[in-house]
């Protein structure tokens, strides 16, 4: 088993780099030179899939099962970033707060942002494009490297017997294929459940368990995610909120509407900033989320860049990040500020699966597994556009789940890597994280 690069397996192939990092190693990795993915795709195009030498009228291609465990988990599918969080789900600060307010809304709904929906379609799309060129070169499909992943990898790899996976073959429809998929998408959650929870894979109590939300499904490692605490949103939202009394000043006009963001891009002093207003940099500077340089700049502190990462993506996967940090994010899990949490998934992770699988959680749900168990679709043709979108909608969640059990099995057993599944070189791109992109000027993450 590989110890040497511990990169939580193949969820972060997508991320090139190492598991463990410093926030402020994260930025200067952010600053240097980087090859981009077009060049990479093209590369990896060239070297993998070779046109046949034959004379044809149309160009055929050859393409293996080695070719398709390896190229699955690396670039094209970019859903897990490089903090080891899904791309996909919606969160709770992304939009505006005006945007956030248009339109007729339910209680109970799910936050269908204009950015996560851009998401999702481009998921969905980069899904539906890989499996077609598969599928036309006549050679292989996505769902044999997923099979292969459950039912020879996990076992090899990490000895973990249990995870079997059985997905529809080429010639079922794409109906049959959504009515298919579900089960297994269900089958390997209660796996990973019951290795979490009684330390196996026991199938025979799957008869047993049912799981109602994918909250439910608890983590092999403790502490994983740290998130936002009863007391974030009072200490947080006057930094990134766009309704912060700071988040305006006359004489930076052009800066972001978000004080954090202001004074990065400009240089901000307090006196910038009318009197009524200075209490509100005092509790900032008395929760340690603000400092004055010698210059009398405004600048934020370390402990500013993790609540901006949980007030951007919802959560920080704190196990991966160096003993500094995790002190630091233990004092705000202390002060109320953050809370630990231990399952599989983030609660937007979990919302979202929520949100395309089952009713559970949300009134206006796509529950597409319940959709086709309980027979709530028209049969007129079992290969209309509507079934295909949809099955590669189911894919993409299998992909996701898939990513976050290895994540969680390479993190607790120390194994799983790029070694196994790349061996062309790796393109390394930077952390994209909000926070990242901010702080990556002249100011030091890593200073106290």
């Amino acid at each position: 088993m590989k110890t040497t690069r511990f990169l939580a397996g193949l969820p972060l192939l997508f991320c090139h780099g190492s598991s463990q990092r410093s926030l402020g190693e994260r930025v200067r990795r952010s600053e240097q030179p980087r090859t981009s993915k077009q060049d990479a795709y093209r590369t990896i195009a060239r070297s993998r899939v070779a046109p046949s030498r034959k004379s044809q009228p149309t160009p055929s291609h050859t393409v293996s099962i080695e070719f398709v465990k390896k190229i699955m988990f690396s670039l094209y599918f970019d859903f897990v970033d490089s903090t080891g969080l899904l791309r996909i789900p919606a969160h709770k600060h992304e939009q505006s707060t005006l945007l956030s307010a248009i339109g007729l809304h339910a209680i109970g709904e799910y936050p269908a942002s204009i950015q996560f929906q851009q998401r999702n379609q481009i998921a969905v799309g980069v899904i539906h494009l890989y499996r077609l060129f598969l599928e036309n070169t006549g050679q292989n499909r996505l769902e044999p490297a997923i099979e292969w992943a459950f039912n020879d990898y996990a076992k090899s790899e990490f000895g973990i017997d249990g995870f079997t996976i059985s997905l529809p073959t080429k010639e079922a429809s794409y109906l049959d294929k959504c009515k298919a998929i579900g089960p297994e998408i269900e089958r390997i959650t209660k796996a990973f459940l019951l290795l979490s929870s009684k330390g196996e894979i026991d199938e025979d109590y799957f008869t047993c368990i049912s799981i109602k939300s994918f909250a439910d499904v608890k983590s092999l490692v403790r502490h994983k995610y740290v998130e936002a605490g009863p007391q974030f949103e009072e200490h947080a939202s006057l930094l990134f909120s766009d309704q912060s009394c700071l988040a305006f000043s006359e004489n930076h006009k052009n800066a972001k509407q978000q004080f954090c963001a202001m004074i990065v891009e400009e240089t901000a002093k307090r006196e910038d900033f009318p009197n009524i207003y200075q209490p509100a940099i005092d509790k900032l500077l008395e929760d340690g989320t603000l400092e004055i340089n010698e210059e009398g700049v405004l600048r934020p502190t370390k402990k500013a860049a993790i609540l901006k990462l949980v007030w951007e993506k919802g959560a920080i996967e704190i196990c991966k990040y160096h003993d500094q940090d995790k002190a630091l994010a233990k004092d705000l899990v202390d002060l109320g500020w953050l809370v630990y949490s231990d399952s599989l998934f983030t609660s937007d992770e979990s919302a979202y699966l929520n949100y395309m699988f089952n009713n559970t959680e949300f009134c206006n749900s796509l529950a597409l597994r319940n959709k086709y168990d309980h027979g709530t679709f028209r049969v007129n043709d079992p290969n209309a556009e509507e079934y295909a979108s949809d099955y590669d909608n189911l894919l993409s969640l299998l992909i996701s789940i898939m990513l976050k059990i290895f994540d969680d099995l390479s993190l607790r057993y120390r194994a799983g890597g790029v070694e196994d599944f790349v061996d062309w070189p790796l393109v390394d791109e930077p952390v994209v994280s909000v926070a990242n992109q901010m702080f990556q000027s002249d100011f030091d993450l890593d200073r106290s």
